[in-house]
């Protein structure tokens, strides 16, 4: 009988120390498993940040372009009115020789 404790206790022993080993080894691949969600989450983190940095990057951009847009437009609108001009002062100096010429040929007829 006292084989039979000695052999039971012996087995309850060994299946303590399986136990504890299949404890120690599920404690383990926790551990790993919370790290890989740590570095995951961190990852995710980073992630989102930069991609707010880029949206912001983006907006300012955008408002840049438009503002680049609006003076585009303010300088051919000054462009056009100084050709406008031009053409008008062409146009004068052009009825001022045409004034003269018929001046001239006024003169040369008297």
């Amino acid at each position: 009988i006292r084989e039979m404790g000695g052999e039971s206790r012996q087995a309850s022993e060994e299946e303590k120390r399986r136990l504890e080993r299949r404890v120690s080894e599920q404690m383990e691949v926790l551990k790993r498993k919370q790290q890989e969600y740590s570095r995951l989450k961190e990852l995710r983190h980073n992630e989102l940040k930069r991609v707010k940095d880029l949206e912001a990057e983006v907006a300012q951009m955008r408002q840049s372009q438009a503002e680049l847009d609006r003076r585009l437009q303010a300088e051919r609108r000054r462009e056009a009115q100084q050709i406008k001009e031009l053409q008008r002062r062409l146009t004068r100096e052009g009825q001022k020789v045409k004034d003269l010429e018929a001046k001239v040929s006024q003169t040369k007829s008297s």
